[in-house]
């Protein structure tokens, strides 16, 4: 008889089973946690191999001309344009390898120099009045990504806090940060994902420059109870914003205490797990833009609720997302048939950039 499934998902009954066999042959635990180990391990290098792979790419593409105005920026081999927000992706995990002390790339030198230049360019990128450019949506002129790249680069001036000789480059995307802040204070956000994502970079904000008017109007946002049913669909969203307000949701429990709030997460994982019973959902994710956020909500929850659904669930999406990688770049967007055409519209360029934030996850470079 299968055991019985508590609130949190997990399989109570046979996690107490699995646990008095492992104490009956300590052995077969020992090897157990080794395989465990073991497949981490490989797992993590390849995923180290894949970022560097593209890291490669980025350097060969990225505008080494001072003379031009793209210059820093990275020419996306597909749209042969020099597009902001991959830019502000692939800055990001620019940071997060020069981090990382298992890559060729830790502490370089020269790839300092190229960080620098791609964010003096996106810093040129933004319009005095903090509007951007999007040219893969069509977007000109748009404020509805700033809360979403506020968000990466939080996590790469936290990564820049790390060096004090790193002044010059701290500084110069503290005012980056600062001008994306002062813009979303003075809009108002269109759609309750943008509202989320809003909040908790605002949030984040606050926590690192003590910006109260940030936080205020981060609280301003989640007035509101979160709009998603018993069975745990949140309301026009699919899986891949679904899962965004998943990892935003859980940031802004943690950082405000409002445990509540990882009920919903919950309550839309196990839809997921319930209504996908084989993981095929997963394909969904993958072909999103907003995988790494994925990523990390099914292996923060795993561990929340002690829950190795969620875990698999995670690895898998990981795996598929390696599997796909074809000459630096990942290609499951484009290869499954279950993409809808905006997805298949993304460059591999633009889809690759953030695939340093699966580095992250793993707990590699925080």
């Amino acid at each position: 008889m299968a055991g019985n499934i508590d609130q949190s998902g997990n399989n109570s009954n046979n996690h107490t089973f699995i646990m008095d066999l492992f104490s009956v042959f300590p052995e077969s635990y020992s090897l157990m946690l080794e395989g465990g180990i073991m497949v981490h391990k490989l797992r993590y290098n390849a995923l180290l191999s894949a970022v560097e792979s593209f890291i490669k790419n980025a350097l060969d593409v990225q505008v080494t001309d001072e003379s031009s105005p793209d210059y820093g920026g990275f020419r996306c081999p597909d749209h042969l344009i020099c597009e902001s927000w991959s830019a502000v992706n692939t800055f990001a995990t620019m940071v997060i390898i020069f981090f990382n002390p298992d890559s060729r790339y830790s502490h370089s030198q020269s790839l300092l120099d190229r960080m620098k230049t791609a964010l003096n360019f996106i810093k040129r990128s933004q319009n005095d009045d903090g509007k951007m450019n999007i040219y893969f949506t069509g977007e000109i002129g748009t404020t509805s990504n700033l809360a979403y790249i506020l968000n990466t680069l939080l996590k790469s001036y936290r990564l820049l806090l790390r060096d004090n000789g790193l002044d010059e480059i701290q500084n110069s995307l503290e005012q980056f940060l600062k001008k994306c802040v002062d813009t979303l204070k003075d809009k108002v956000a269109e759609n309750t994902t943008e509202r989320l994502v809003t909040a908790s970079a605002l949030i984040d904000y606050d926590k690192l420059f003590f910006d109260h008017l940030a936080s205020s109007k981060a609280q301003s946002y989640l007035t509101d109870r979160v709009s998603i049913n018993h069975d745990g669909m949140y309301s026009d969203k699919n899986s891949g914003l679904s899962m965004l307000s998943n990892a935003v949701l859980l940031n802004i429990a943690k950082k405000l205490n409002r445990s509540y709030m990882i009920e919903y997460v919950r309550r839309n994982l196990n839809f997921n797990m319930y209504d996908y019973p084989n993981y095929e959902e997963i394909d969904r994710y993958c072909m999103q833009s907003y995988s790494p956020f994925g990523y990390a909500v099914w292996k923060e929850m795993s561990i929340i609720d002690h829950n190795g659904y969620y875990a698999t669930a995670g690895d898998m999406l990981l795996e598929k997302i390696l599997n796909s990688m074809k000459d630096g770049y990942a290609h499951c967007h484009t290869d499954n048939a279950l993409s809808g055409a905006n997805c298949r519209d993304y460059s591999s360029f633009f889809f690759t950039s953030n695939i340093g934030e699966y580095l992250l996850v793993e707990g590699i470079g925080e």
